[in-house]
C-alpha cells in the first residue's frame, strides 16, 4: 500500500496585479461560505503583501513488535551511507526499497535499562524495558508502569487537529491479547503511571473513527451517515466554485484555483483508488465480524487478519487527518502468538 500526499499549490512568488482588485465583499458572495482551503489570490492583496507560507502536515507513527528483530536480518547490507535497493535485498525491509530516499536506519543504539537489576525500575526485565520505550522514564516501583509522559501522547498535544487543550489524542492500536501484567501491555502514557492501553478490537478502532459507535452500523441513521461522508467536497460545492471563477481574477489567480481543484480531487480519487475513502465501506465490512465480539479479535488464528484490518485503519486515520499521531503494537511487551499460518508451524511461542 502507497500513500502519497498531495499538496496545496506551493506558496506564489509575487506578480504585478494584472486584474483589478477584487472587493472582498464580491468575493465572500462568490465563494458562498465554501470553507475548503483555498490558495493565495492576488485579488485580495494589497500590493504590498508577501506570499503565504505553505504549510506541510507533519504526522508521527510508531510500530512496536515485541521480542525484537531478528538482528542478522534488520539492517542493511553493506557499509553505512546513502541506501541503495541492493543494500535491502534479503533483509526483513526489503519491501521497503521502492521508498530508499525516505528510510533512515540509526545503528549503533543500546537498550535502556539494561537487565538483571542493573538499572533502577520496578517490575521484571520485560516491565522495565517497556515503560522506557516511549517515554524515557523508568517504571515506578509501586506500579511498574512509567513515571512519565510517553512520546505519541506529547506531540498529540502538540500537532493534532483541534484548539489548545482539546485537541485530538494520538491513536493507538494493538494486535493480540494482553498479559494482564502491569508494564507488559503499555508503551503509551498520558503521565506517571497513566499508562493508555491500545484498542485490540478493529471494529471499535474503525467504529470511533467514523462515529457509528451511537448506533449499530446497519442502522438507516449510520448508513445516512456513511454515505453523506463519502460524498465529494468538490461536488457539494460546484455551484459556488463556479461562481468564484466567473469573477474577476488575474490569469495567475485562475491558475492557481485549477491547481487547487485538480490537487483535491486527486487526493479523493487516490484515497478511493486504495480503498481508503475516509469513510471505508469496505474496510467497515471487514471489520464487523469483531463487533461486539474482542474475545473473537484475540484468538491467534485471527492475528493475521486482525493485523491486516489495524494497518489498514491506522493508515486511514493519518491519510484522512483524523489523526496525526498513530502507535502499533504487535503483541504485548513479552510471549507472543505461536506462528501458524504464512506457511509457518512454529512449536513455541514467539517469546
Amino acid at each position: 500500500m502507497k500513500l502519497r500526499a498531495t499538496p496545496h499549490v506551493s506558496a506564489p512568488r509575487l506578480f504585478p496585479v494584472a486584474a483589478r482588485p477584487l472587493s472582498r465583499r464580491h468575493f465572500l458572495r462568490g465563494v458562498g461560505g465554501v470553507t475548503l482551503g483555498l490558495p493565495f489570490l492576488e485579488a485580495l492583496a494589497p500590493r504590498s503583501a508577501r506570499a503565504q507560507e505553505a504549510t506541510t502536515i507533519r504526522r508521527f507513527g510508531v510500530f512496536f513488535a515485541c521480542n525484537g528483530v531478528d538482528m542478522t536480518r534488520w539492517f542493511p547490507r553493506g557499509a553505512y551511507g546513502a541506501l541503495t535497493a541492493e543494500h535491502l535485498v534479503g533483509t526483513a525491509n526489503e519491501a521497503l526499497a521502492p521508498f530508499l530516499g525516505k528510510l533512515l536506519f540509526p545503528r549503533g543504539l543500546h537498550m535502556a535499562p539494561r537487565g538483571s537489576g542493573r538499572d533502577p525500575g520496578g517490575g521484571d526485565d520485560h516491565g522495565r524495558c517497556m515503560a522506557i520505550k516511549l517515554t524515557a522514564f523508568p517504571a515506578a516501583l509501586d506500579t511498574a508502569l512509567a513515571t512519565g509522559p510517553s512520546i505519541d501522547y506529547v506531540l498529540a498535544q502538540a500537532i493534532n487537529p483541534g484548539t489548545e487543550g482539546a485537541r485530538r489524542p494520538a491513536l493507538n492500536l494493538m494486535v493480540g491479547r494482553p498479559a494482564g501484567v502491569a508494564g507488559l501491555d503499555y508503551v503509551s502514557y498520558s503521565g506517571s503511571s497513566q499508562a493508555i492501553a491500545a484498542v485490540n478490537n478493529p471494529w471499535d478502532a474503525y467504529a470511533s473513527l467514523v462515529a457509528l459507535n451511537g448506533s449499530t452500523s446497519d442502522s438507516a441513521e449510520a448508513r445516512a451517515r456513511v454515505q453523506r461522508k463519502r460524498e465529494s467536497v468538490l461536488d457539494l460545492v460546484r455551484t459556488q466554485f463556479d461562481r468564484l471563477r466567473q469573477l474577476p481574477l488575474s490569469v495567475n489567480d485562475r491558475e492557481k484555483l485549477d491547481l487547487h481543484f485538480t490537487a483535491v480531487r486527486e487526493v479523493e480519487v487516490q484515497l478511493s483508488a486504495t480503498g481508503l475513502a475516509c469513510v471505508d465501506a469496505d474496510l467497515e465490512t471487514r471489520a464487523t465480524p469483531f463487533q461486539g465480539n474482542t474475545a473473537f479479535a484475540t484468538e491467534e488464528p485471527q492475528y493475521p487478519l486482525v493485523a491486516d484490518l489495524q494497518l489498514d485503519i491506522y493508515a486511514l486515520a493519518l491519510a484522512c487527518d483524523m489523526t496525526r499521531v498513530a502507535t502499533m503494537h504487535f503483541d504485548r511487551g513479552s510471549g507472543g502468538p505461536t506462528f501458524r499460518w504464512d506457511g509457518m508451524s512454529h512449536e513455541y511461542n514467539h517469546h
